[in-house]
Protein backbone atom coordinates (compact mmCIF):
# COMPACT_ATOMS: atom_id res chain seq x y z
CA UNK A 1 0.00 0.00 0.00
CA UNK A 2 0.90 3.62 -0.46
CA UNK A 3 0.71 6.63 1.77
CA UNK A 4 -0.97 8.87 -1.02
CA UNK A 5 -4.58 8.57 -0.68
CA UNK A 6 -5.29 8.20 -4.47
CA UNK A 7 -2.43 6.34 -5.78
CA UNK A 8 -4.69 3.17 -6.95
CA UNK A 9 -8.11 5.59 -8.34
CA UNK A 10 -7.75 4.43 -11.40
CA UNK A 11 -7.29 0.55 -10.66
CA UNK A 12 -9.92 0.84 -8.45
CA UNK A 13 -12.62 2.17 -10.93
CA UNK A 14 -11.41 -0.01 -13.19
CA UNK A 15 -12.10 -3.20 -10.68
CA UNK A 16 -15.45 -1.79 -9.81
CA UNK A 17 -16.48 -1.64 -13.49
CA UNK A 18 -15.86 -5.05 -13.97
CA UNK A 19 -17.36 -6.15 -10.89
CA UNK A 20 -20.56 -4.26 -12.03
CA UNK A 21 -20.40 -5.57 -15.83
CA UNK A 22 -20.45 -9.03 -13.79
CA UNK A 23 -22.89 -8.11 -11.55
CA UNK A 24 -25.20 -7.59 -14.72
CA UNK A 25 -24.40 -10.25 -16.56
CA UNK A 26 -25.60 -12.24 -13.46
CA UNK A 27 -28.85 -10.31 -13.09
CA UNK A 28 -29.45 -10.90 -17.16
CA UNK A 29 -28.61 -14.75 -16.42
CA UNK A 30 -31.07 -14.86 -13.93
CA UNK A 31 -33.78 -12.48 -15.90
CA UNK A 32 -33.31 -14.09 -19.21
CA UNK A 33 -36.64 -15.28 -19.84
CA UNK A 34 -38.65 -12.59 -19.22
CA UNK A 35 -39.82 -10.17 -21.35
CA UNK A 36 -37.55 -7.76 -23.19
CA UNK A 37 -39.12 -4.85 -22.06
CA UNK A 38 -38.92 -5.58 -18.22
CA UNK A 39 -35.49 -7.22 -18.90
CA UNK A 40 -34.04 -4.15 -20.18
CA UNK A 41 -35.75 -1.83 -17.95
CA UNK A 42 -34.04 -3.99 -14.98
CA UNK A 43 -30.40 -4.22 -16.32
CA UNK A 44 -31.04 -0.70 -17.97
CA UNK A 45 -32.30 0.94 -14.25
CA UNK A 46 -29.51 -1.53 -12.52
CA UNK A 47 -26.78 0.26 -15.01
CA UNK A 48 -27.96 3.94 -14.50
CA UNK A 49 -27.59 3.60 -10.67
CA UNK A 50 -24.11 1.66 -11.16
CA UNK A 51 -22.55 3.50 -13.90
CA UNK A 52 -23.43 6.97 -13.76
CA UNK A 53 -21.06 8.83 -12.10
CA UNK A 54 -21.26 12.45 -10.32
CA UNK A 55 -19.46 14.59 -8.36
CA UNK A 56 -18.93 13.22 -4.31
CA UNK A 57 -20.85 16.10 -2.56
CA UNK A 58 -18.13 18.40 -0.64
CA UNK A 59 -15.09 16.57 -2.41
CA UNK A 60 -13.11 16.98 -5.44
CA UNK A 61 -13.87 13.01 -6.63
CA UNK A 62 -16.44 10.84 -8.56
CA UNK A 63 -18.56 8.60 -7.52
CA UNK A 64 -21.41 6.10 -8.97
CA UNK A 65 -24.61 8.05 -8.52
CA UNK A 66 -26.38 5.51 -6.33
CA UNK A 67 -23.10 6.11 -3.53
CA UNK A 68 -23.43 10.27 -4.26
CA UNK A 69 -26.98 9.90 -3.42
CA UNK A 70 -26.71 8.02 -0.38
CA UNK A 71 -23.99 10.82 0.54
CA UNK A 72 -25.96 13.33 -0.55
CA UNK A 73 -29.41 12.26 1.65
CA UNK A 74 -27.00 12.52 4.65
CA UNK A 75 -25.43 15.92 3.50
CA UNK A 76 -27.88 17.86 2.05
CA UNK A 77 -31.45 16.20 2.97
CA UNK A 78 -34.38 16.22 0.85
CA UNK A 79 -33.14 19.27 -2.20
CA UNK A 80 -30.34 17.63 -2.99
CA UNK A 81 -32.42 13.32 -3.08
CA UNK A 82 -34.65 15.44 -5.80
CA UNK A 83 -31.37 16.41 -7.81
CA UNK A 84 -29.76 13.21 -7.56
CA UNK A 85 -32.92 10.96 -8.37
CA UNK A 86 -33.65 13.22 -11.35
CA UNK A 87 -30.26 12.77 -12.65
CA UNK A 88 -30.73 9.02 -11.90
CA UNK A 89 -34.21 9.31 -13.89
CA UNK A 90 -32.36 11.06 -16.67
CA UNK A 91 -30.18 8.70 -17.44
CA UNK A 92 -32.00 5.60 -16.90
CA UNK A 93 -34.93 7.01 -19.79
CA UNK A 94 -31.90 7.64 -22.14
CA UNK A 95 -30.40 3.96 -21.31
CA UNK A 96 -33.54 2.17 -21.68
CA UNK A 97 -34.88 4.58 -24.77
CA UNK A 98 -31.54 3.80 -26.27
CA UNK A 99 -31.78 0.09 -25.53
CA UNK A 100 -35.36 -0.06 -27.02
CA UNK A 101 -34.49 2.11 -30.51
CA UNK A 102 -31.42 -0.70 -30.88
CA UNK A 103 -33.81 -3.40 -30.54
CA UNK A 104 -36.03 -1.78 -32.95
CA UNK A 105 -33.92 -0.68 -35.39
CA UNK A 106 -32.30 -4.58 -35.62
CA UNK A 107 -35.91 -6.40 -36.06
CA UNK A 108 -36.05 -3.79 -39.20
CA UNK A 109 -32.69 -4.72 -40.66
CA UNK A 110 -33.65 -8.27 -40.00
CA UNK A 111 -36.71 -8.16 -41.93
CA UNK A 112 -35.42 -6.25 -44.54
CA UNK A 113 -32.42 -8.71 -44.90
CA UNK A 114 -34.93 -11.69 -45.07
CA UNK A 115 -36.65 -9.79 -47.61
CA UNK A 116 -33.99 -9.35 -49.70
CA UNK A 117 -33.40 -12.57 -48.99
CA UNK A 118 -36.47 -14.04 -50.01
CA UNK A 119 -36.54 -12.09 -53.37
CA UNK A 120 -33.46 -12.92 -54.56
CA UNK A 121 -35.04 -15.82 -56.90
CA UNK A 122 -32.86 -18.95 -58.02
CA UNK A 123 -31.00 -19.12 -61.41
CA UNK A 124 -32.42 -21.51 -63.37
CA UNK A 125 -30.84 -24.42 -65.15
CA UNK A 126 -31.25 -25.39 -68.49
Amino acid sequence: MTSEPFALYSTTWWAYIGCGVVFLLLVWWKVRHWNYYFQTGLLSLIAAGAFAYTQVPEAETMAPATIAFILELENEGSEGEIAMLTHLAVVWLILYSLLIGVRFGWQKWRAQQSKDHASREEPEIS
